[in-house]
């Protein structure tokens, strides 16, 4: 695993994860919010008022071989550069991350993160994807 430090936009990843653990998991903890949906507002809304410009969920159809196979829902995508998925499970499955990795392909965005609110260790995965290459750093 790559240090912090050394990863491209080190410095806004802290500030989303940051609105993620600090600010609007605890809020939605002590809301009792345990829908996914309430979660990804609060977040939506701390990031906002960090001066991120936040869009709406949006779902991206995932191919292999030229053939549309699914979609991936995106709940959010942050300064056109970021996209996360927020989910709820007892770990961050190697399928979401492949799937993540897929969407950020699709959507032509560099950085993704799966924010997991389920209960388990892993909480936060990052996805970097080299957009010149077919290279993904995980």
């Amino acid at each position: 695993m790559k240090n912090q430090q050394s990863l491209p936009d080190a410095e806004m990843t802290e500030k989303i994860i940051v609105a993620f653990i600090r600010k609007a998991l605890p809020q939605a903890r002590q809301l009792g919010a345990a829908q996914r949906k309430e979660l990804v507002n609060i977040l939506r809304s701390e990031l906002a008022a960090e001066g991120f410009r936040v869009y709406e969920p949006t779902r991206t159809n995932m191919y292999h071989r030229s053939r549309k196979i699914g979609q991936y829902q995106i709940d959010l995508v942050v300064d056109r550069r970021y996209a996360i998925a927020v989910k709820r499970v007892k770990g961050i499955p190697h399928k979401d991350i492949q799937r993540l990795e897929g969407a950020l392909r699709q959507m032509r965005l560099p950085i993704g993160f799966v924010f997991n609110f389920g209960y388990s260790r892993k909480i936060i995965h990052r996805v970097d994807v080299d957009l010149s290459e077919r290279r993904t750093t995980i």
